[in-house]
């Protein structure tokens, strides 16, 4: 995320410098959050695999501690949080804090670290205003996207977007931006998280061996699925 600074009187604009194309931006994107979902993925698959049901064992006993159990949610929030400027995935996060805390521990988790990301995004926008820009055509373009969607249909939009990976961090931004409220944004996107971390929380939690794996991708790619798919719908409606 970047503010756009106008140029100084008389200062001389950088030469010998090019621009990433739009399309290698976005593929560094995608490469970032696969980066991310492998690195995750590995984390739990590779002592599954080495260790097999010892494994299981280990992560019991390590989880009987209290301190354990508080030292996962620490962490899920602070990769939450750190999703807004981030290419985290935030289901794969909240669904393997299900798996070690449980779902309503891991949900209570993933709706901190989710609002807490929203609380920092609201505050950026808020301060940045509408001087709000990006170096990277596509985080701007999603940003204007965010922008339509507020603006024809308010609170409903972040509700829409909140799974949906980028634009759920943008659409906050975009809130403040705006000048939308802090009370009603914030609320919204709170019991929107809510929901989200407890699909993702109790996938994690119920899943067992490569099955459960499968399941949270299933999830983890749905949700913003369904949630692109509506906003396309709205789009083709406020066009007819």
């Amino acid at each position: 995320m970047h503010v756009q600074q106008k140029p100084l009187p008389g200062a001389r604009t950088p030469t010998g410098t090019s621009k990433a194309s739009p399309t290698s931006r976005a593929w560094g994107l995608i490469a970032k959050y696969a980066a991310w979902t492998v690195a995750l993925v590995l984390g739990i698959s590779i002592p599954l695999v080495v260790l097999g049901e010892r494994f299981d064992l280990i992560i019991r006993d390590w989880m009987a501690a209290p301190e354990s159990s508080l030292a996962v949610a620490a962490i899920g929030i602070a990769l939450l949080v750190a999703d807004l400027l981030l290419a985290i995935p935030s289901a794969l996060v909240i669904a393997l804090m299900g798996g070690l805390i449980g779902g309503a521990a891991a949900t209570i988790a993933g709706t901190i670290g989710l609002s807490l990301a929203c609380v920092w995004g609201f505050m950026l926008g808020r301060s940045f205003g509408r001087d709000f820009s990006s170096a990277d055509d596509r985080e701007q373009k999603e940003f204007s996207t965010a922008t339509g969607l507020l603006k024809q249909y308010g609170l409903l939009a972040l509700v829409v977007a909140r799974p949906v990976p980028i634009l759920a961090e943008i659409s906050v931004i975009a809130a403040a931006a705006l000048g939308m409220s802090a009370a009603p944004v914030l609320i919204t996107t709170t019991l929107a998280n809510l929901g989200i971390a407890a699909l993702y929380a109790f996938v994690g939690a119920t899943a067992e061996g490569w099955l459960g794996i499968a399941l949270v991708f299933a999830a983890a790619t749905t949700l913003p699925a369904l949630a692109l798919l509506t906003m396309h719908f709205i789009r083709q409606r406020k066009r007819d």
